[in-house]
């Protein structure tokens, strides 16, 4: 049997993507709509490629790139797997070798592959391999030292590796890993991060947040390795941590809960966005590296005296700078050369703002509307010279 790919499109800025095993079902990979919560089957392994996901992380080329490690109920070889979502394919990039028991991974702006291992009974340390993104090559990049348990790592924006590590027992550890050289930092010590780690992601501005397995989140100052708790008892048993567009966490909460939680890190607010998975164990967002707008519509078809609704309409500048714009919302109708303008208008987005307009109606469908293939169009646009800086596209049909 082939892979099912119920929801074959590209990824955009914002996506949520989860990493369900399923019990004793076939594993599964899902995209969540950020806006509504609603889930998309993207993957099912019936081509048996991807059976036992453990971490996700998205590549610069919007590809799932998955961890896979295996279980009891779930044997498969160790080793790193990737998977298109606009094909649907799905291809072992790397397995064996040094990957020996494979936990968290994290993707570099490069497109190394970065992967915490455990290793194993017989003696090998646990380490940091890197897997090359083309070949599926693996190097190591450092091994034993201060490593006793890694369990997930992150890229920071200078390119340095922290290690979120389980340590003896005594609470979990950061550890900040030169991928040139291996050398080693303790960054935090056991104590200040909870008693046993859950996952490691790092912001935009270069902080790191820690999530401890049992719910508890900490903003670690990349400098000094200060540790500031965010919020506290998110979950039980929380296995995975990826942070939004704006900064604030998403937190893949297990063991009964099955859910995943987004948590204001500034206020400590928890508003629960997926529930009834099965057995979660990885979350990625599909990080952007410049403003976007994002526009979306409630349905994909119309008839006469349905209410025509925008499900989504993001504003979101993930840089550090205020990012100044021209917002143009519109709408091609059949037939009509020119699309009819809804909203043009000067714009200066605050750093780190991730905003959503919607949800709003924005017309109700009658007799006297054209029918065919329309669009809902948002760009972001230079005030001067009309430059088209980022921009999407929403399709509909009025039937």
């Amino acid at each position: 049997m082939l892979a099912a790919t119920g929801w074959a499109q590209p990824l955009e800025p914002g996506d949520l993507v989860i990493a369900d095993r399923q019990g004793m079902g076939p594993a599964r990979l899902l995209q969540v709509e950020r806006a509504t919560g609603r889930q998309h089957t993207l993957y099912v392994s019936y081509d048996g490629v991807l059976v036992a996901p453990r971490d996700l992380e998205i590549d610069a080329q919007g590809r799932i790139v998955a961890s896979q490690s295996a279980t009891p109920l779930r044997p498969a070889p160790e080793g790193i797997v990737r998977f298109d979502p606009v094909t649907g394919a799905a291809t072992r990039l790397s397995e064996g070798g040094q990957l020996l028991a494979v936990d968290g991974i994290a993707v570099a702006r490069t497109g190394a592959i970065y992967a915490a291992d455990h290793g194993d009974a017989t003696g090998t340390p646990p380490s940091i391999v890197r897997v090359d993104a083309t070949t599926g090559a693996q190097s190591a990049v450092t091994s034993g030292g201060l490593l006793v348990r890694p369990v997930d790592v992150a890229v920071e924006p200078g390119g340095s590796l922290v290690v979120l590590d389980a340590g003896t027992g005594s609470g979990a550890r950061l550890v900040r890993v030169d991928p040139a050289s291996g050398a080693q930092t303790l960054l935090v010590g056991a104590g200040p991060l909870g008693p046993a780690a859950g996952g490691v992601d790092v912001d935009v501005d270069g902080s790191i947040v820690v999530l401890d397995a049992f719910g508890g989140l900490f903003r670690v100052a990349p400098a000094t390795g200060a540790v500031t708790p965010l919020a506290v008892d998110v979950g039980v048993t929380s296995t995975d941590l990826a942070l939004e567009p704006d900064g604030d966490a998403l937190v893949l909460a297990g063991s009964g809960a099955d859910r995943i939680d987004r948590v204001d890190l500034a206020t400590g607010a928890l508003r629960t966005l997926a529930s009834g998975l099965v057995s979660p164990v990885g979350v990625a967002v599909v990080r952007p590296t410049a403003p976007f707008c994002d526009a979306e519509v409630e349905e994909p078809r119309y008839t006469n005296g349905q209410t025509l609704r925008v499900s989504t309409l993001r504003l979101v500048n993930p840089l550090a700078a205020a990012f100044a714009t021209r917002v143009r919302l519109r709408v091609a109708i059949p037939g009509n050369p020119t699309p009819v303008p809804l909203l043009d208008v000067p714009v200066t987005l605050p750093p780190r703002i991730d905003a959503d307009l919607a949800p709003f109606a924005l017309l109700t469908v009658s007799a006297g509307l054209p029918r065919g293939d329309w669009e809902l169009r948002c760009a972001f646009e230079d005030a001067e010279t009309g430059t088209v800086r980022a921009s999407d596209v929403a399709r509909f049909t009025l039937e």
